[in-house]
């Protein structure tokens, strides 16, 4: 599997993810979904965090500190934290070797224990989980552009 090429895709959808919010009003952007669901902020948040979480802490040992959503004013604040950690990410999975592949690393469990994962396992896992919270934060930036149209009627 080629990740290099699948993590720099993902980078680049959150690239693109961000730069259509930069549009939206901030207080559209901060905004929970309807019924309480996460805001399009609290989304993003998640689909950059979650694979420093695991990168920091699990690949490279290092600690972990967890972005706070409530310090994320607008999508132009998440652009650095992306940037330099897009680059740690893919640097570190370019010098990967298949020995790597299968090192054994702990991740976070869940329910405040340690599982002992591979690393090729922890990169499967974040490419599936950055699929799945990019996707939904991909649709609730449609449901808010869709707010934003002005309606045609007509008398």
């Amino acid at each position: 599997m080629d990740y290099l090429e699948l993590f720099d895709r993902q980078g680049r959808d959150f690239d693109d993810l961000l730069m259509a919010a930069v549009k939206l009003a901030p207080d559209q952007f901060t905004a929970p979904a309807p019924d309480g669901g996460p805001s399009l902020r609290d989304l993003m948040v998640e689909l950059l965090d979650t694979p420093r979480g695991f990168v920091h802490g699990s690949l490279q040992g290092r600690r972990h500190i967890p972005l706070a959503p409530e310090r994320v004013p607008t999508p132009l604040a998440l652009g650095p934290i992306l940037g330099g950690f897009r680059l740690t990410l893919l640097d570190l999975v370019e010098e990967l070797s298949p020995a790597d592949l299968a090192r054994k690393v702990n991740v976070p469990d869940g329910s405040g224990g340690k599982a002992e994962w591979s690393t090729e396992a922890v990169l499967k896992h974040l490419l599936a989980e950055g699929t799945r919270v990019g996707g939904l934060a991909a649709h609730r930036l449609r449901t808010l552009q869709a707010e934003n149209e002005p309606t045609n009627t007509t008398d």
